[in-house]
C-alpha cells in the first residue's frame, strides 16, 4: 500500500464523524413530508461538479443535483433516518481520497465499496475528529446508489503460477537469464498490486540472489506474463524457485 494511501486511511481513522459535534446544513426531516423531485429527475438533471469548486463556492451549488460516478465507502454510521457514509470520490494512481458526507435512507452498503451516487447538495458539513481538530467536507443527501463492486472477500490464495520457464539467451558477449511465466488471479475482484519473487541457487543449494517482479490492477479472472530478469553475475546459477510475494485487492 502506497505511503500517501496510508496517510489517507490514518486521516480516516482519526476522523470518526461525531454527528453531534457536526455543524451542516442538512435537513434530515422525515423527506414523506414534502413533495420533491422523482429519483429519475434528480439522475437527469444531476452534473459532475469538481469537487475543489464544491468547497470552495458551496453558496453557489446548494440546492444542486450532483452526481458522483464512483466513489469508496470508508465509514458507515447507522442513524434513525438510515445511514451516513462517508465516501471518497476521487481516484488515482495513489489511491482514494476527497471524502463527502452523504445521507442515505436506502439499503445498507459496507466500508470499501465502490458506488455511484446522485444527491443533492445540502452545503458543507464540519465535524470533529476523534483528536479534537474540525473538518469541512461536502454534505449531500443522495437520491440513489447504485453498487459498482462490493467489497473483496478475494485473497492471496487467488493468485497462482499457471507456468514458469527459465530462459538463457546467448550473445555475442553476454549472457541474459530471466524468469518468464504467467499468473492467473482468479478472484472475482481486481488485483491492485501482484507480486512475484525468484530466488537463484547454485549446485550446493545456496542461495545466490533474489528478485522480483510485479504488476497493477490486475483485472479479475485475468492473466499477467511476467519476466523476472536475473541481472547481475548467473555464472553459477543451477536452480531457482518462484512464489508469490505481496499481493492487495
Amino acid at each position: 500500500m502506497s505511503k500517501r494511501r496510508s496517510l489517507l486511511t490514518a486521516i480516516g481513522s482519526t476522523g470518526a464523524i461525531v454527528i453531534a459535534g457536526c455543524t451542516g446544513s442538512s435537513d434530515t426531516t422525515d423527506s414523506s413530508e414534502e413533495s420533491g423531485p422523482t429519483t429519475e429527475e434528480v439522475k437527469n438533471q444531476a452534473s459532475e461538479i469538481p469537487y475543489d469548486d464544491l468547497l470552495r463556492n458551496s453558496e453557489q451549488y446548494e440546492g444542486q443535483y450532483v452526481h458522483f460516478p464512483s466513489g469508496e465507502v470508508s465509514q458507515v454510521i447507522e442513524e434513525d433516518y438510515g445511514f451516513g457514509l462517508r465516501v471518497y470520490v476521487s481516484e488515482d494512481e495513489y489511491g482514494w481520497e476527497d471524502d463527502i458526507f452523504v445521507y442515505w435512507d436506502g439499503e445498507r452498503y459496507l466500508e470499501d465499496d465502490i458506488i455511484e451516487i446522485w444527491a443533492e447538495f445540502n452545503g458543507l458539513l464540519t465535524y470533529e475528529t476523534a483528536l479534537g481538530s474540525e473538518r469541512t467536507i461536502p454534505e449531500v443527501t443522495a437520491a440513489d446508489i447504485e453498487l459498482i463492486q462490493e467489497v473483496s472477500a478475494a485473497s492471496a490464495e487467488d493468485i497462482e503460477i499457471v507456468e514458469h520457464e527459465l530462459v538463457v539467451t546467448q550473445g555475442a558477449y553476454v549472457t541474459d537469464r530471466y524468469v518468464e511465466g504467467i499468473i492467473a488471479n482468479n478472484a472475482e475482484a481486481e488485483a491492485s498490486y501482484i507480486e512475484v519473487q525468484v530466488r537463484t541457487y547454485d549446485s550446493d543449494g545456496n542461495q545466490l540472489e533474489s528478485y522480483s517482479d510485479s504488476t497493477t490492477n490486475l483485472a479479475a479472472n485475468t492473466n499477467w506474463s511476467f519476466t523476472v530478469d536475473l541481472y547481475g553475475d548467473t555464472g553459477d546459477l543451477d536452480s531457482y524457485d518462484i512464489s508469490i510475494g505481496d499481493v492487495s485487492f
